[in-house]
């Protein structure tokens, strides 16, 4: 055999023994992440500074383990046993917001939690400690009437914004919206807003204004279809982009300009199919990359990208199932290769270190069973160019290195 075949050969086998990451390309599943398994759908994903991954949804097992409405997975996606199960009962959950101490709030139709033979009555919204206990400082802050909170966001004071489907908190008047003190009781502060009807979606700017995002057509009476913002205070802003019909997700750019995904096809009077961005005004910026089906999930990255989730099959006319990311300019990027998850997906996280979480109510991904969570890569792939490799002599490359020692 000539010496050049064998050095081929001999290169390509050591490029075989390189770790994975090096063939990962970016939107493929990555193998290094169990399937936890859910019996039912996931609405909601945390992700903990340690790698650990919050779950919130309707199910009722992971891993084959009880486990109702939230449960906690380790980094590689097997159940982590040391948070207990703190049983949501009377309804899932769609929320999850992570704390600094730890403690995670959880927001959605329950009515009550149960653990060691105790019944807490929480309805809507409760907070657990870092192991899963249920944190009974926090007060019940009766989240009544509808199918209760599909949304919460954090201000940076501790105080907590909650949309959903709800008409009382903390026995008075809130239709859609309302704010919490950091112990769970009502902020009285905050007004009834009476929206006409729910919120999907909530964001809060970095000066305190709070955007949300559903199905409503009027807030305290004025006109604001499907996507409004509040002051501080709670009273009305001017912002009215007029989408018309359900915004499902917000996301909140640095420089000011908001993305929102639904099931709207014009934003404005404009085209735009289910995902659109606004101006820090309310007006409609450029970016339209014309998705075929709902968004439910946004997600930005450092780098101006965006990941989005829904049921979409299809964006910008070309197959994405599910799963895309865009460019900053609203264009799909086509370095994110279809993740062909088979049913919807309802959250996106990304972790420090690029990766993707995805949950909802797939069962598979890219043609391997994944149930209902899984994690794409989204690490560039690596070029492995033959003068990557030095022999011991630094101006040796691998090629030279290979020609020399198989002609020897």
């Amino acid at each position: 055999m000539r010496v050049g075949s064998l050095a081929l050969l001999l290169v390509l086998g050591l490029v075989a023994l390189l770790p994975g990451s090096v063939y990962a390309a970016d939107g493929d599943l990555d193998p290094t992440f169990s399937s936890p398994d859910p019996d039912m759908t996931v609405y909601a994903l945390a992700v903990q500074p340690d790698g650990k991954v919050l779950i919130g949804g309707n199910f009722y097992q992971v891993g084959g383990a009880t486990r109702q409405g939230v449960a906690r997975l380790n980094a590689d996606g097997t159940l982590d046993t040391s948070f207990i199960n703190p049983a949501v009962t009377g309804g899932g959950v769609r929320a999850l917001v992570l704390l600094s101490d730890g403690k995670v709030l959880i927001g959605g139709g329950f009515s009550y939690l149960h653990q060691g033979g105790v019944y807490y009555w929480r309805y809507g919204v409760a907070r657990l400690n870092s192991d899963g206990t249920i944190d009974t400082s926090f007060v019940d802050p009766a989240v009544l009437y509808g199918d209760r909170v599909h949304s919460m966001a954090r201000q940076s004071d501790g105080k907590i914004v909650i949309g959903g489907d709800f008409s009382q908190v903390g026995g008075q008047p809130r239709v859609g919206v309302a704010r919490l003190n950091a112990d769970g009781t009502l902020d009285a502060s905050f007004g009834n807003l009476n929206l006409d009807s729910y919120v999907e979606a909530l964001a809060i700017q970095s000066d305190g204004k709070v955007l949300m995002g559903g199905l409503f057509t009027s807030v305290g009476g004025q006109t604001r279809n499907r996507v409004a913002r509040l002051n501080s205070d709670g009273t009305l802003d001017t912002f009215n982009p007029n989408a018309n019909t359900h915004v499902y997700a917000l996301a909140l750019q640095s420089d000011g300009k908001v993305l929102m995904g639904g099931d709207f096809t014009s934003v404005g009077g404009t085209t735009r199919n289910r995902v659109a961005r606004l101006n820090s005004d309310g007006t409609l910026d450029t970016f339209d990359p014309n998705a075929n089906d709902k968004v439910y999930a946004l997600a930005l990255q450092s780098d101006g990208k965006v990941l989005m989730g829904g049921d979409f099959t299809s964006v910008g006319g070309t197959t994405m199932r599910r799963v895309a990311r865009l460019n900053a300019d609203g264009s799909l990027d086509t370095s994110f290769n279809d993740p062909n998850a088979n049913g919807t997906v309802r959250a996106l996280k990304q972790q420090s270190d690029g990766k993707v979480l995805i949950g909802g109510g797939f069962s598979s991904v890219g043609g391997t069973t994944m149930r209902r969570v899984a994690r794409l890569n989204t690490a560039k792939p690596t070029a492995v160019t033959l003068s990557s490799f030095h022999a011991t002599a630094p101006t040796l490359d691998l090629w030279q290195w290979l020609t020399r020692f198989l002609g020897r």
